[in-house]
C-alpha cells in the first residue's frame, strides 16, 4: 500500500513539468501548501472565509504557471503586499525568522536598522542557550509538553496499524519516546510527527 503511494506521489511529480525545480513548486503548491495550510486556514478562520488563496483553484492554476524567479524568496507575494496592501506592508513581519523588518519600512526604522540586527544576535544567541523567542518555532516543538502528551496517548496505538505499516519504519520516523531528537527544522519535523500522531489517534477512534 505504502509503495503503491509513493509511486503514485512520484508519477505525479514527474508529470507536473519538464522542468525540475517547476515540479518542485508544483509539488509543494498542490500538495502540501493545499492540504496543510488549506486545512488550518480554513478552520482557523472559524469556516468564515468564503474563499481561501490557498484553496482556489483559479489562484492554484496562474500561480502553477508563474517562472520560478517570481516565486523564488515570496518576491511575488511579496510584491503583492507592498503594492496593494502597504499599510499592511508597513507592520513587522509574523515568520520563521528573527528577522522582523516590514516589508515597507519606514524612516525611523531604517535608522534603527543597527539596532536591530543586535537585537537578533541577542535572540540567535538566546535560542542556543535553550530560549526560542520565535513564535512558530516554539509552537510547533514536538517535544513541548502539551504535544508529548498527545504523542503518548497515540503511542498506545501503534499496534493497530500493524497490517498496514511497517511498525519499525514508524518507530524510525517517530520513536516511541517523551523525546524526539530533531535533526535539522523543528517546524517540518513536527509536522511529520503530528500527522503520525493524528493518524494513530484516528485508529485508536475508528480501529
Amino acid at each position: 500500500m505504502a509503495n503503491l503511494v509513493i509511486d503514485q506521489l512520484h508519477q505525479a511529480y514527474l508529470s507536473n513539468s519538464d522542468v525540475e525545480a517547476q515540479r518542485a513548486w508544483l509539488m509543494s503548491l498542490y500538495h502540501g501548501n493545499r492540504f496543510a495550510l488549506g486545512m488550518a486556514a480554513w478552520h482557523l478562520s472559524f469556516v468564515a472565509w468564503p474563499r481561501l488563496p490557498v484553496l482556489d483553484q483559479q489562484l492554484l492554476a496562474v500561480s502553477g504557471q508563474l517562472p520560478g524567479n517570481t516565486t523564488a524568496s515570496r518576491y511575488a507575494q511579496r510584491e503583492i503586499v507592498k503594492r496593494s496592501f502597504p499599510k499592511l506592508a508597513a507592520l513587522p513581519l509574523d515568520h520563521n525568522d528573527f528577522r522582523v523588518t516590514p516589508l515597507l519600512a519606514s524612516p525611523v526604522r531604517k535608522k534603527l536598522t543597527l539596532f536591530n540586527k543586535t537585537r537578533q544576535r541577542w535572540w540567535r544567541l538566546q535560542q542556543r542557550l535553550g530560549r526560542d523567542r520565535r513564535y512558530y518555532y516554539r509552537n510547533f516543538d514536538i517535544n513541548r509538553p502539551a504535544l508529548q502528551a498527545l504523542r503518548q496517548r497515540a503511542d498506545a496505538y501503534r499496534d493497530k496499524f500493524s497490517d498496514i505499516w511497517d511498525l519499525s519504519a514508524l518507530q524510525s520516523l517517530m520513536p516511541a519516546q517523551p523525546k524526539i531528537p530533531i535533526q535539522t527544522d523543528v517546524i517540518l519535523e513536527t509536522k511529520r510527527c503530528l500527522t503520525l500522531t493524528g493518524a494513530l489517534l484516528w485508529a485508536g477512534r475508528n480501529q
